[in-house]
């Protein structure tokens, strides 16, 4: 008995602990400005936990505009692969949040970006199966 759905945050967003059992397909239905502190908010999509935002951090940011540009409205339609990384930190603390690793492409894309001041680390996006998207 799958008893993942049962640990969920209630919250109004995606958090990395909802994805404590396991990482999520979701489709990126809508794209809108936030405010200053989470300025991008997607509206995500999944069979079973219907629509609801993901405010992504800005590492997964320049990760999405490395995948298909500057213009978020060009995101909306594609599917990506989230998961919770727990190494992500906060104000010096490991508190996990959520990273993608896989999307609609053809091919695999490494791309170095800045995890903390000083300090690049390679992000790997491969495709995901083409039945899933």
């Amino acid at each position: 008995m799958d008893v993942s759905h049962t640990i969920e945050a209630k919250s109004d967003q995606l958090n990395a602990d909802d994805l404590i059992g396991g990482p999520v397909v979701v489709k990126i239905m809508g794209a809108k400005e936030g405010a200053k502190d989470q300025p991008v908010i997607l509206a995500i999509a999944t069979a079973d936990r219907g629509l609801q935002p993901w405010k992504p951090c800005k590492t997964m940011r320049r990760l999405l505009v490395a995948l298909w540009g500057k213009d978020a409205s060009k995101w909306v339609g594609h599917f990506v692969r989230l998961y919770r990384d727990g190494s992500v930190r906060w104000a010096g603390a490991e508190v996990g949040g959520i990273r993608l690793d896989a999307a609609d492409i053809d091919r695999p894309i490494e791309v170095m970006l800045t995890v903390t001041r000083g300090n690049k680390q390679p992000f790997k996006v491969v495709p995901l199966p083409k039945e899933i998207s």
